[in-house]
């Protein structure tokens, strides 16, 4: 089981109030198509010595669950793996990755790395995106939509015009029947 997060959240003081959605800065953007591999990794540039860093994943719309955690502990490099999609690396200046094989949909989302080191907590938030495969991207359906509605319109004035054009041919060739004493002059 993962350690329990640190951070409380705060609520109102009859704890009725939700909590406000936090702004994410992402660091680094990463696109996967799906079921191929992928590591991702938070390579921090650290002021002073790190001495342990925590890997969280965020999916789309949910908490922050904790993924891996790397610490020195005793002169000894210690690796806590609680990544049910992959696996959790690090190496000995605690630069921690996570490697997904067989990425899915859900493997999209927020990751990030909380460094806690002897000058402060640093960040790194990377946001891993996981198109849907042969889909249309949002701009594609928009051209589609739009030259869809385009080609519409256009059918819409053609059958005006030719109904128009049809219409006008046949009062010529009623007149053209019409004895000479009933036309209009």
């Amino acid at each position: 089981e993962p350690p329990e997060e640190e951070e409380e959240e705060e609520d109102g003081e009859d704890g009725t109030e939700p909590p406000t959605p936090e702004v994410i800065k992402t660091d680094t953007e990463l696109v996967a198509e799906q079921n191929n591999n992928l590591n991702i990794s938070c390579n921090h540039k650290h002021n002073g010595t790190v001495n342990q860093v925590i890997f969280e994943k965020m999916p789309h719309g949910q908490p922050w669950g904790i993924i891996g955690v790397c610490k020195t502990v005793e002169g000894g490099l210690v690796v806590e793996d609680y990544s049910d999609r992959g696996s959790v690396s690090c190496t000995d200046s605690l630069d921690v990755s996570l490697h997904l094989t067989g990425v899915l949909q859900e493997d999209g989302g927020f990751y990030r790395c909380t460094f806690s080191t002897d000058a402060g907590v640093q960040t790194t938030t990377v946001l891993l995106a996981v198109p849907t495969p042969g889909g249309l991207s949002m701009y594609m359906m928009y051209i589609y939509i739009g030259a869809a509605a385009a080609g519409l319109v256009l059918l819409i004035v053609m059958l005006i015009l030719a109904e128009r054009h049809r219409k006008k041919k046949r009062r010529e060739e009623y007149r053209v029947k019409l004895h000479p004493s009933q036309r209009e002059v």
